[in-house]
């Protein structure tokens, strides 16, 4: 889990560093480059965020924990 975690934040890192390229871009190309970075640093992010979610139901499930 620490590792996901880990992951987690360099990916949201990454994101936030290229939009801000993005914004600051000198050219149409150069912030095309940069929101496609976005894109796919987003789908890492994403996949993260799932395995991380898959695994605390997987934890809960074995530990017989319910939370409400």
């Amino acid at each position: 889990m620490s590792a996901l975690a880990i992951a987690v934040q360099l990916e949201l890192n990454a994101i936030n560093f290229y939009r801000e390229q993005a914004a600051k871009a000198p050219d149409a190309e150069a912030r095309k480059l940069f929101e496609r970075l976005v894109e796919w640093e987003s789908g890492h992010y994403d996949a993260f965020i799932r395995q991380q979610q898959e695994l605390q139901e997987a934890y809960w499930s074995d530990a017989g924990f319910a939370p409400f």
